[in-house]
């Protein structure tokens, strides 16, 4: 049974020839084949097919290499190789789409933390020698002008958080 080819190339050594790969699954075994077309037309692989990987399923076979890139991005020739290149295909986006959203949840994080340190260095340079009614006057000064941006700060934050807990929920489904 054929199970997928891969998009004819350009040979870097040979001019005018073109070759590409193909993969079939029999007696256990996915086999892999370099095919190469000459300037003349002919069609000719100097190995023939050879042993790539063993299953006991051709599902099995194809889940075991359908990490190789050459593989993975070949043309389809059964369904279980699209099916597991489709499987494939969506773990990663939802790996990347986790990525992404630890990346926003962190970004976001960091820049509430900045903020807040950016402040209070600030706050402590200005107001730090004060004490009593003096200090409590001017942290509420300072609270209430600052409390716009905090507040933008920390949405960001919860919706970054909201966003990452609701995708892991997903994913688990």
């Amino acid at each position: 049974m054929f199970v997928a080819r891969s998009q004819a190339k350009e040979s870097l050594v040979e001019v005018g020839v073109t070759w590409w790969k193909e993969w079939r699954y029999v007696d256990h075994c996915l086999q892999m084949i370099y095919w190469q077309r000459q300037p003349d037309g002919q069609v000719t692989s100097r190995d023939g097919w050879r042993p790539w990987q063993d299953g006991a399923t051709l599902r099995q076979a194809i889940r075991e290499v359908i990490g190789d890139t050459s593989f993975f991005e070949a043309e389809s020739l059964c369904p279980e190789h699209a099916k597991e290149v489709a499987l494939l295909k969506a773990e990663r986006a939802a790996a990347q789409a986790r990525r992404e959203a630890e990346q926003r949840l962190q970004a976001a994080q960091a820049a509430l933390d900045e903020f807040k340190t950016t402040q209070n260095r600030l706050f402590s340079r200005r107001h730090g020698h004060k004490t009593g009614a003096d200090y409590e006057r001017a942290f509420a000064r300072t609270k209430k002008r600052l409390q716009p941006e905090y507040d933008r700060l920390q949405q960001a934050v919860n919706e970054a958080k909201s966003h990452l807990e609701k995708l892991l929920a997903n994913l688990a489904r």
